[in-house]
């Protein structure tokens, strides 16, 4: 990762000094905890002018969707997470699965532009007219013991 970041600071407008990456994992809950499941979620900001800002998350090893009940695809919902205030939805999108469908991953680009919060990912198996209880949920920005997703 190093090596992508150093090529992109020779142009004008990319400072390494102001980009960074966090990755954190996703933890299996709900019906995900009787199987053997993972995730990770990474969070971007650039110093490209202006400031892209990228959220991605992959859940590994997860079954068919119609495993958890009347279910075709798997739901991602982004949201800012502080003590004493309710979660705020920033964005909601269906993961795409690799071929053999044992990786599901979804990428956003988010719009803001002020001081980042932290955010938190879940991730729920979804149908027609359904969504399923979460599977894996984490901190893919922020977290600390304040935000924790067991109080929230």
């Amino acid at each position: 990762m190093r090596y992508l970041l150093d090529k992109l600071s020779i142009k004008d407008d990319v400072s390494m000094e102001n980009s960074f990456i966090e990755v954190n994992m996703l933890n299996a809950m709900g019906p995900g905890t009787a199987l053997f499941i993972s995730g990770f979620g990474s969070f971007e900001l650039t110093a490209f002018d202006p400031p892209v800002q990228r959220a991605v998350v992959v859940g590994v090893n997860l079954p068919a969707p119609g495993t958890f009940g009347p279910y075709d695809n798997y739901n991602l919902i982004l949201k800012f997470v502080l003590p004493d205030t309710p979660p705020q939805t920033i964005d909601e999108l269906i993961l795409k699965s690799s071929p053999d469908r044992s990786i599901w991953s979804g990428v956003t680009l988010l719009t803001f532009e002020c001081t980042l919060d932290p955010i938190r990912t879940t991730v729920r198996p979804q149908g027609q007219r359904w969504v399923g209880e979460p599977i894996l949920q984490g901190f893919i920005f922020g977290f600390n013991e304040d935000n924790d997703e067991e109080t929230q």
